[in-house]
């Protein structure tokens, strides 16, 4: 599957990163990212695996480098489709549980500045899985109708 993102000004990725960063930034005891999460979140990573959280802290370590770099942001990848759902799936329930935590406190999920980012990453996350056939069309159709702030008019 080949995902695009961009462009976009590098401060929108920056702020999104630098949050969701301090999302996984915690340590564990073997060094590893772990979902740092409110206490107002139940069992936030029970069903994240390890490795969907240790390719997020990868992807957020490559776009902040893009991102740092100059004033405009754009991204490419080439992932295969199973592990695209995989990880876009994970990433869903991520966000669906922090969001639902932000919103009982009455917060916004993320930083204002970064909404340009993280619309157009699950944006284009959500399109590239749709262009691989059928089945994964209807599983992107399916994500974007809940996704928190991606839902169709």
């Amino acid at each position: 599957m080949h995902v695009e993102v961009g462009p976009l000004p590098s401060s929108s990725v920056l702020a999104w990163v630098g949050y969701a960063e301090a999302v996984l930034g915690a340590e564990s005891a073997e060094d590893r990212p772990v979902l740092v999460v409110p206490d107002d979140v139940p069992a936030a990573a029970a069903d994240v695996p390890y490795d969907a959280i240790s390719s997020f802290a990868q992807y957020l370590i490559e776009w902040r480098a893009i991102a740092t770099a100059g004033p405009v942001f754009t991204w490419s990848s080439d992932i295969p489709g199973e592990l695209a759902e995989y990880l876009v799936l994970a990433f869903y329930r991520v966000v669906r549980r922090l969001n639902k935590a932000a919103e009982a406190r009455g917060e916004v999920l993320a930083p204002p500045e970064g909404e340009a980012f993280y619309n157009s990453l699950v944006d284009r996350l959500l399109r590239a899985l749709a262009a691989e056939g059928p089945g994964s069309a209807e599983f992107a159709d399916h994500l974007r109708s809940f996704w928190p702030g991606m839902q169709q008019p």
